[in-house]
């Protein structure tokens, strides 16, 4: 009977439980082509299952494509291995096949990407054992996703294709951070995980200790080289079926901005946060500090030269942003400044 493996993120202890528990990756988009544009992935993880004698490393997530076919098409999922405890999956490349509905265009898929044997002892103990293998390296697992007709052969061109890396400690640094866990956070960055480990849209260790307000873990982080005006890639494609979209360019300075978070801010802005950043739809952190109430983050936004008179893509200005969300402090500060109150609609005389 198989069972699904936990990884305890804080102190890196292996349990046999029944649900499923994302490694994480560490996941880098590769420059997409001219000629297979579109391609994107979303709610990846990474997690492993045990059988009778080995272990199987599976990579989740769901495939997305600019253009909707009501075709039946295959996604196709290939991997390979840099040198380690882990060995290629029985099946490394395999074709799911699909026959879409009209306008949606995107799948959650699940693939083997790696197994490793198991010696022959006692059960739970020789899975605690392997996994330890694991965890003292970051190996490299390359994954090459592309979308084909049904009928295509493997070597017909792809209608889109892109190529990333998993690194299963990174994303086990993002989960930490996500957590709040200082100590696991540590002891990964003590074993040389990247302090930058980010998923494929782009979200950051610093981004997440930005989010859940730690700011003992933004100062690990910011110690060990994490990089201050990282930008997040965002979710280029809109979904048609639920009209998901995340503009790239986020920084945690954003983030902490957003979720009221001055002391964060502040330790950010000491490390040289750039505090005019835009994401693609001209958001910035002040923007973000007003529509979250913290007056202290606008406070200190402004004196550290924050453009009280940015407008969004939307027409939107800071000072219109906190009268919007009742954010008082930001009006006084703002309105102290000078700011332009700025709409996308002209207000009736």
């Amino acid at each position: 009977m198989k069972k699904l493996v936990r990884i305890g993120i804080g102190a890196l202890v292996v349990l046999l439980v029944n649900n499923t528990i994302p490694l994480q990756s560490n996941g880098i988009a590769s420059a997409q082509t001219d000629s297979v544009p579109g391609l994107a992935v979303s709610d990846e993880e990474v997690y492993i299952e045990e059988g009778q004698d080995r272990l199987t490393l599976y990579w989740a997530g769901r495939v997305a494509f600019v253009k909707p076919s009501q075709a039946p098409i295959s996604i196709v999922i290939e991997s390979s291995l840099s040198p380690g405890s882990w060995l290629p999956a029985p099946s490394s490349r395999f074709r799911l096949i699909s026959a879409y509905k009209t306008g949606v265009n995107s799948l959650y898929q699940k693939a083997p990407v790696a197994s490793m044997n198991l010696p022959q002892a006692v059960p739970g103990k020789a899975t605690e054992s392997a996994l330890a293998s694991l965890l003292e390296k970051d190996q490299v697992i390359n994954v090459k996703i592309a979308i084909k007709g049904l009928s295509q052969s493997a070597a017909t061109k792809a209608v889109a294709e892109m190529e990333y890396q998993l690194k299963p400690l990174g994303y086990a640094l993002l989960k930490a951070a996500q957590a709040g866990d200082l100590a696991a956070v540590r002891e990964l960055l003590d074993k040389g995980v990247e302090a930058d480990s980010a998923d494929l849209q782009g979200w950051t260790a610093l981004m997440a200790a930005s989010a859940t307000g730690r700011p003992d873990i933004v100062r690990l982080l910011l110690d060990k080289g994490a990089k201050v005006n990282a930008r997040g890639k965002g979710f280029p494609i809109t979904l048609s079926a639920n009209g998901s979209n995340i503009p790239s360019g986020t920084t945690a300075l954003m983030v902490a901005s957003y979720s009221g978070y001055p002391e964060i801010a502040a330790l950010l802005l000491q490390k040289q946060a750039a505090v005019n950043a835009k994401r693609e739809d001209r958001w910035n952190a002040l923007m973000a500090a007003c529509l979250s109430g913290s007056s202290e983050t606008v406070s200190m936004l402004l004196d550290a030269g924050a453009n009280a008179d940015a407008v969004d893509e939307s027409g939107y200005s800071p000072l219109a942003i906190a009268l919007a969300n009742r954010n008082n402090g930001a009006v006084r500060l703002l309105k102290a400044r000078g700011a332009l109150l700025a709409v996308p609609w002209k207000p009736m005389e």
